[in-house]
């Protein structure tokens, strides 16, 4: 009667189990395959992958309590406006234009580093490139809630005259061990002289570390070239973005032990063909991947950093009913925010019609969705 009775206790309905699994991140999830062999072939379970989408995809609040803020840079008379909007609905339909902090006192070419982090977020204005010695962004760290900001001090580079430098910033987070916030950026050295031009070697790159807590910035150890694309995420003390080693990869820079990291992408072999994203998706890093024909979007999870086995393709989306330039956000029903690629609109795609809606707001430059 107790083998009977233990039995029962110990069998667990298999939807319930399911619907635990399915909110597990990709790592934590994968770990359990050796479990059960039901659960070795979760990912080719559409009944699983189906409610696993459903959790791993963000909720769209259509009372308009989820709230975000969304950075258009437009180009009127060639002069580049960054406007700065807050959302009460991720369509549009109640929005507020929100100034920017006082440092800059023009709207030109104002760009946001990654998204919030513990309210905050990291502002940058200004070219890419410059001369020596003094060469970067104007940046700032600014809350918009409380409106309190602090200026970073610039960076003064040694540099040979004639020398062409180009400043990327890379990643914006919070150092979990020591209470800091950090700031990435790397300076790439266009052109420099030989040994047969009788002037010194000019390093093709410098990388620097900014910490708020010491007010100052200082040099890290890396030979990872500059970054490969706009798109950087911040997850748990750790900023990752794409960059080049050889070959296109992700870089994964711990905020706190200071280590870089990268790990390969499935898609080298044909990435020229393709537009990719990265995201955060329930805890994860994430990465969308735009199709050549711009209407299909594959998304995949990464397991474990510096493991390129590890990254899952999870579903896929589409075919949409337009070519795409680029996509901004996925939402947990499936619909999505993206750039038209004919007339560079901002559009809704709606899953359950399959259909897309304008929402009246063109994009001529850049622009980013954060929370």
């Amino acid at each position: 009667m107790a083998s009977i009775k233990e039995k029962v206790h110990n069998s667990i309905p298999e939807d319930m189990v399911f619907n635990i699994l399915s909110k597990l991140p990709v790592k934590s999830l994968k770990r359990f395959k050796c479990v059960r062999k039901s659960w070795a072939n979760l990912f080719e379970n559409t009944q699983f992958m189906k409610l696993y989408r459903n959790n791993l995809l963000p909720n769209y609040d259509s009372n308009g309590n989820d709230s975000c803020l969304f950075l258009n840079q437009s180009m009127p008379n060639n002069f580049c406006s960054s406007n700065l909007l807050m959302l009460y609905d991720e369509m549009f339909r109640s929005k507020v234009k929100l100034e920017w902090p006082s440092p800059f006192p023009d709207n030109n070419l104002i760009s946001i580093v990654g998204s919030f982090v513990n309210g905050m977020l990291c502002l940058c204005q200004g070219g890419d490139s410059g001369r020596a010695p003094e060469i970067g962004k104007k940046i700032v760290f600014w809350n918009p809630t409380t409106r309190d900001f602090k200026v970073i001090p610039p960076v003064s580079i040694d540099c040979p005259l004639g020398v062409t430098i180009s400043v990327g910033i890379h990643g914006f987070g919070y150092d979990l061990v020591t209470d800091d916030y950090k700031l990435i950026q790397c300076f790439h050295f266009v052109r420099g002289w030989s040994p047969q031009d009788d002037g010194p070697i000019i390093p093709k790159h410098l990388w620097q570390m900014y910490s708020l807590r010491s007010n100052s910035w200082r040099k890290i150890d890396c030979e990872i070239s500059n970054r490969w694309s706009f798109d950087g995420v911040y997850l748990n003390g750790v900023c990752h973005w794409w960059g080049f080693k050889e070959v296109l990869v992700l870089v994964s820079f711990n905020l706190s032990d200071e280590m870089f990291h990268t790990t390969p992408i499935y898609y080298n072999d044909f990435y020229e063909l393709c537009r990719m994203t990265l995201m955060v998706l329930n805890y994860s890093v994430a990465m969308i991947t735009m199709h050549a024909s711009m209407t299909f979007f594959d998304i995949s999870t990464l397991g474990e950093v510096g493991v390129k086995e590890s990254w899952t393709k999870l579903f896929t989306i589409g075919p949409l009913p337009c070519g795409i330039a680029r996509p901004i956000r996925v939402w947990k029903n499936g619909d999505m925010l993206l750039i038209r690629k004919k007339d560079n609109e901002l559009v809704w795609f709606h899953s359950s019609t399959q259909l897309v809606e304008d929402l009246g707001v063109k994009v001529r430059r850049r622009c980013q969705l954060v929370r």
